[in-house]
């Protein structure tokens, strides 16, 4: 029941919304980790702000191309 297969599901967009979440992470914790040895501080501190952050730029990055997608869809049909 809760594991159900959704058929309008767009996995593209998801996938692509998981890769965008995926890298800004790999990017923001190597720049953590660089400012701490270089600097002795971090950029962000607080590790639910990296976690919410994350989620804004998946939901960000998937509503925006779902909406390019089906932009797309439109003008080639």
């Amino acid at each position: 029941m809760f594991f159900k297969n959704d058929e309008n599901a767009d996995k593209r967009s998801t996938d692509i919304a998981t890769s965008a979440t995926f890298i800004f992470w790999c990017l923001l914790f190597l720049l953590n980790m660089g400012s701490e040895m270089i600097f002795n501080k971090t950029i962000v501190e607080d590790s639910s702000i990296m976690l919410f952050s994350g989620l804004v730029i998946f939901f960000g990055t998937l509503y925006a191309v779902k909406y390019y997608r089906k932009n797309q869809k439109r003008k080639f049909s």
